[in-house]
């Protein structure tokens, strides 16, 4: 059965916006000193181009630190359904040893906002990396299941 970007392109910004909610009601202390921390490893990961699996693993570490600080179990179980949808895809799309492109500075960028304080601004970068990453695996995508 082929599957559809545009089912893979709507998971994003439900991503994004369960994210970006998760973030919201999340204490803003915990956050700029959960900010310092994603600084770092997103510091310490910084490689552009990578083998796809250690991009996934990656970027789950980072963003489960960045969603640590939400109260919200129930939010934080859709979340992890949804993010399993969307890694389903990506498994099917693009193989795990293909080297793809990452962009660094969207994870860099999140973390210095969250570390400033500033949710609204860490908010519009999340939005921004979900939605370039998709993209990213969409350019990727090696499939012959896939169709437009």
């Amino acid at each position: 059965m082929p599957l559809s970007a545009s089912e893979f392109r709507d998971l994003a910004p439900v991503m994004a916006a369960l994210e970006s909610l998760a973030l919201e009601l999340s204490p803003p202390e915990e956050l700029q000193r959960i900010g310092a921390q994603l600084h770092e490893m997103a510091e310490a990961f910084a490689d552009e181009l990578v083998e796809h699996q250690l991009v996934i693993t990656k970027d789950d570490e980072w963003h489960a630190l960045m969603l640590s600080a939400c109260p919200n179990t129930r939010l934080l179980a859709v979340i992890e359904s949804v993010r399993s949808s969307f890694h389903r895809y990506e498994s099917l799309l693009v193989p795990e040893d293909v080297k793809v492109e990452r962009v660094a500075a969207e994870h860099a960028e999140i973390a210095k906002q969250l570390a400033a304080g500033d949710i609204p601004a860490a908010v519009v970068a999340l939005k921004l990396n979900w939605m370039h990453g998709m993209q990213r695996i969409l350019d990727n995508a090696t499939s012959s299941y896939f169709t437009a």
